[in-house]
This record gives C-alpha cells, sequence and structure tokens, in this order.
C-alpha cells in the first residue's frame, strides 16, 4: 500500500457524529435562554457561545484531516516502464478541461503489423479516456486539444490518435513514378484548387466527380526547383430545374496553352449552363444540337480570351459532355447523349462486364496540337464535334475522363482494377483517392466523373 494513503483513525469516520451533537446541544441551550426575558444568567450565554465556536473549529478540523492526502498511484508498465494509472485527486491547473478535446493515444508498443514493418498496431491505436472526477458522476473525458501545450515538462507527451492503418493510400500499378510522392509545388500566380471532388444525387442517379492535378504539373520542373503547373482539367456537374435531366461536362486544358486552365474552367461552365438553358426550353434531348451547343461554347471561351487580351489558342481545350434523362423509376434505362471535341472520352461499365469500355471520345492521333497529339480543340473547331445517343441500362455507369484517366485505362490491369472498385458508388473521399492513382509514365492531371444507373429494389 501506498504510504501517502490515508487510512480512516478514531478522529475520522462516526467519531465526527458526538460533535454533531454536542454542538446542537450548545446552539440549542444558547436559544433557549435568549428567549427568555430578562437574561439573569448572561454568563451561561456567553459560555454558550464560547462552545459553539470551538466545536465549529473542531468539525472544520476534524474534515481536513479526514479528507484523502495526495496520492502517487504509479504502476508499472510492461517492460518497467512507469505509466500514470489514472489522473490524481491533486490534478495541477492544466487538468481544467475545455473545449475542444482532442482524444489521444499511448506511446507505441512493441508491437508490429507483420505485413507493415513500419506500423505499430497494439494499443497505440485504442484511445485513452481518462476519468474526470466531480464533473459527471461515472462519466468519462478526453484530453484537451488546448491543454496538450501547456502540460508540464514531467508529463508524458500522448502522441495524437491517428494511426498509418487510417491513412489511405492512392492506387499503385507497377514501380508506380517517382513524381507521385513528390511534394507539391505552388504555382505562380491565382490558380485554381489543385484537388476538387463532388458527390450527388438526382432520383435513381448516383454521381462522383474528382479532379486531381498530375504529378507532372504538381512537383515543378528541373527536379523541383521550379514552381508547379495549375491543374488544367476542369468539369461542372448540373441539372435542369425539374429534376429530369442530369448534365456533366469535362475539359482538358491543352498543355501548350499558356492559358489552358482558365479555358478548361470556361469551357465546362458554359457547357452545363448552355445545356441547362436548352433542356428547358425543350426538354427532349432528340432536339439538342451538338453543332449549335459546341459554337455557343466556343463563343463564350472566345469572349474569355478577349476579356484578357489574348488569342482563343491561348485557352485552348478539348470537351466532353453528356446529358441522361433521370429514370422516373428505378431499373429503368436512363436515355443518354453525349457529345465531344478532343480525346477526353466516354467509358461505360454495364453489370456483367469485367472492364469498362470505351464508347465514346477522339483517339489520339496527328494534328496541330502535337504536344497532346490532337486534331481539335475549342474554341477553334467547334465543327469538329461529334455527338451520339444511347441508353445507359439500370446498373450500368458511365465515366467521362481526361486522358490522364482513359490512357492508364487502356492497360487491362489498371481498367479491371478501376471496374471492380467503381461497379457501385464509393465515399467521396475513396474515390477521389482512387483518381491520385500511382501509375509509370502517368503525369498528367487525371479527372473522371462517374455516373451510376441505380439497379431496381
Amino acid at each position: 500500500m501506498n504510504q501517502n494513503s490515508h487510512t480512516p483513525g478514531p478522529a475520522g469516520g462516526n467519531a465526527r457524529l458526538p460533535w454533531a451533537a454536542i454542538g446542537a446541544l450548545v446552539v440549542l441551550l444558547a436559544f433557549l435562554e435568549v428567549s427568555h426575558p430578562p437574561r439573569q444568567y448572561a454568563w451561561v450565554v456567553d459560555l454558550c457561545a464560547l462552545a459553539a465556536v470551538t466545536t465549529a473549529g473542531a468539525a472544520v478540523s476534524e474534515g481536513m484531516t479526514a479528507a484523502p492526502g495526495p496520492r502517487n498511484d504509479r504502476r508499472r508498465a510492461p517492460g518497467g516502464a512507469e505509466a500514470e494509472s489514472s489522473f490524481r485527486a491533486d490534478q495541477p491547473a492544466w487538468y481544467e478541461l475545455s473545449r475542444p478535446t482532442a482524444t489521444v493515444t499511448a506511446p507505441y508498443s512493441a508491437q508490429q503489423d507483420p505485413a507493415n514493418p513500419l506500423n505499430p498496431v497494439s494499443p497505440a491505436s485504442q484511445p485513452i479516456i481518462v476519468p474526470r472526477p466531480n464533473v459527471y458522476p461515472g462519466g468519462t473525458a478526453t484530453v484537451p486539444a488546448t491543454v496538450l501545450a501547456t502540460m508540464p515538462a514531467s508529463a508524458p507527451v500522448p502522441a495524437v490518435a491517428i494511426t498509418t492503418d487510417e491513412l489511405s493510400k492512392a492506387p499503385k500499378f507497377g514501380a508506380g513514378s517517382k513524381a507521385h510522392n513528390v511534394p507539391w509545388r505552388v504555382p505562380e500566380g491565382p490558380f485554381p484548387s489543385g484537388v476538387a471532388a463532388d458527390q450527388a444525387q438526382v432520383g435513381s442517379l448516383a454521381v462522383r466527380g474528382a479532379s486531381v492535378v498530375g504529378p507532372g504539373h504538381r512537383c515543378g520542373g528541373n527536379g523541383g526547383a521550379e514552381p508547379g503547373v495549375p491543374r488544367q482539367d476542369a468539369y461542372r456537374i448540373g441539372r435542369t430545374r425539374d429534376d429530369s435531366f442530369l448534365i456533366v461536362a469535362v475539359a482538358d486544358g491543352i498543355s501548350n496553352a499558356r492559358l489552358s486552365d482558365t479555358g478548361a474552367n470556361a469551357a465546362a461552365s458554359y457547357t452545363v449552363r448552355v445545356l441547362r438553358e436548352l433542356l428547358e426550353a425543350d426538354p427532349d434531348i432528340a432536339g439538342l444540337d451538338p453543332a449549335i451547343v459546341f459554337k455557343k461554347v466556343a463563343e463564350q471561351v472566345a469572349d474569355t480570351a478577349s476579356a484578357r487580351a489574348v488569342s482563343g489558342s491561348e485557352l485552348a481545350t478539348v470537351l466532353i459532355a453528356s446529358v441522361l434523362t433521370v429514370p422516373r423509376r428505378r431499373g429503368e434505362p436512363a436515355r443518354g447523349w453525349v457529345a465531344w471535341v478532343g480525346d477526353s472520352s466516354g467509358w461505360v461499365l454495364d453489370a456483367e462486364q469485367k472492364s469498362w469500355e470505351q464508347r465514346f471520345g477522339d483517339r489520339k492521333n496527328q494534328g496541330e496540337y502535337a504536344s497532346n497529339a490532337l486534331a481539335a480543340a475549342l474554341p477553334d473547331h467547334p465543327e469538329a464535334v461529334q455527338a451520339v445517343e444511347f441508353d445507359l441500362r439500370g446498373g450500368a455507369a458511365l465515366a467521362l475522363v481526361t486522358d490522364g484517366v482513359g490512357d492508364a485505362w487502356t492497360r487491362r490491369r489498371v481498367n479491371e482494377h478501376f471496374a471492380g472498385r467503381w461497379r457501385r458508388p464509393l465515399p467521396i473521399a475513396e474515390f477521389l483517392n482512387d483518381v491520385d492513382f500511382d501509375a509509370p509514365q502517368r503525369m498528367d492531371d487525371r479527372t473522371a466523373v462517374v455516373v451510376w444507373n441505380a439497379v431496381a429494389g
């Protein structure tokens, strides 16, 4: 037993009862004397008052001696190290808990995960919940984040409750690329965010969208000594006011165009706006004229270039867009329309297929945009648009992707991996993580917007 522990003795426990009785009797006698005039025995009152004060002082002294003293309850942890079993009754000032709070973990143990020697897996991943006495009977509290920095130097500093098990990793194919893990560099001047992600539900159609700046752009040139390049991909998701149609646009700015990120964002935004206006005026996919749609978009991109006093080719971008009718009942086919200029592509995954099948989008070939081997792009060549109508069956999925994803899907192993992963809608964080995959020679920005037509049930 610890020598500082308190053990109740004769002066404690039930010994308080006689003092209470004596005090009550003295107070009662004083009351009776002063309530019967005249005061014939003033000395009796003085004596009773003195006795009352003495009794009260003795009672206070008894309460102080009965209180337990400081404890130093330390137990041996495995391996001989001492560990604090709980917070003591004589907590310092920093123990007073305040919001916000943060759960903490004990120091890493020696146990290791055989599959990952760098990742401890035993109690390190279990949060420590410490008692908070005299606040919530029987309750618990966690150590507040605001007090961690003010703990005494002698107090053990707990690790934050984040383990490598919780840190997801992007899918890696083959040896991956060295650039994928290089620190990101900040581009010069204002620039769009390096990452974008969205999820939505329109009727029975589930949507996930994500865009990530590619390793070749985010790590900068010359071994990271130069600034990064802005994300040149963009996407937009829209709908008509009555939720009858879902609209998706995906754009990929041409690498050698100085303001290609601006062109991609302008093209994607204007495409959704133009299609929504046309569909609300005439709610029929068959009435959509791709030549009119892409001409309007090209004019808007050209106007954006003029406002910046540059030529339209400085905002050059490819574009693919799709409209899907929202089925009235789950499991019904969704009627679709897709149009494109350039090599951003559309892929379909039916329920019985093991891999994504490319249905829409140009194959790369030689052309005036030699850096990406493209024959046409906006805003210069809207007349090159192609369009197709199709049905997206219940249980199937449509993916609109830039070539940062589409080129990788030409590899069977990569394609089948994403077919398995994206057969059903994922949480948006997982979807975004998948888009940031790591594969050899895949350095471009990557963007994917996937629409699932839910099965019946």
